[in-house]
């Protein structure tokens, strides 16, 4: 893989960023098909992150600071050149310079999920569907600038979904989703991390694709397809 799609890598990396959750990563290129599997340092949230990055070409790279990476990338209209030389990895872009920079082992990732298949394993986790329209996604932003909720609750009663802080905040919000088929029960999961998915979601055009899963004590997905997801691990 000489070259490579400056936004469709750019893309990649945020959605396993997110913002400063996840600091480096393994991506994993196979056939010119880059995917990512990590996990942030808490096991708080899974991450799956997959774009076709260039026409062919395999090559896997430990990627270490991620947000000098995005920074890099972001905005270039042109393909990116890479060249590998023994651990260091050269990024150019046309006209603008270069960045260069050693790369990790890839047992050195400590974000990296090497299970090739613990993205297919998690999602027979997935819950039940439930409605979160790009309302109620503003909304929410609107109340997490406004109460800053540390823990947020989806709760499901008597076939509702609500999204609200927790009891124990001393502030809080509520907000009515709409109807679904599940029974009674709550998931909490931080809000903030919540957010941070939600604004890069938004941020890369995928908001109209973005789906949310809960079930009763597992994590809460949002998910946009099978190579393409978030596992926000509950607080119990």
């Amino acid at each position: 893989m000489e070259t490579a799609s400056s936004k469709a890598m750019c893309d990649i990396l945020k959605k396993i960023h997110l913002q400063g959750t996840i600091g480096e990563c393994l991506l994993v290129v196979k056939k010119g098909d880059g995917k990512v599997l990590a996990t942030d340092m808490s096991n708080t949230v899974f991450a799956v992150s997959s774009e076709s990055l260039a026409p062919s070409g395999d090559a896997e790279l430990g990627l270490p600071n991620l947000a000098t990476l995005t920074r890099f990338l972001d905005g270039a209209t042109d393909d990116v050149s890479l060249a590998i030389k023994e651990q260091w990895l050269t990024i150019s872009k046309k006209k603008h310079g270069s960045l260069k920079f050693l790369m990790l082992e890839s047992k050195q990732v400590p974000t990296a999920i090497m299970d090739e298949d613990a993205d297919k394993k998690i999602l027979k986790a997935k819950g039940t569907l439930i409605p979160f329209s790009k309302g109620v996604r503003e909304d929410f932003a609107f109340y997490m600038g406004l109460v800053a909720s540390k823990a947020v609750v989806f709760r499901v009663k008597d076939g509702k979904a609500y999204l609200q802080s927790a009891s124990s905040e001393p502030e809080q919000f509520k907000l009515t989703l709409g109807a679904t088929e599940a029974g009674d029960f709550q998931v909490s999961v931080y809000g903030d991390l919540l957010l941070k998915v939600l604004t890069t979601v938004d941020g890369l055009g995928l908001t109209e694709s973005l789906q949310i899963y809960i079930g009763d004590n597992a994590p809460l997905f949002a998910y946009i397809d099978d190579d393409n997801f978030w596992a926000l691990s509950p607080i119990q």
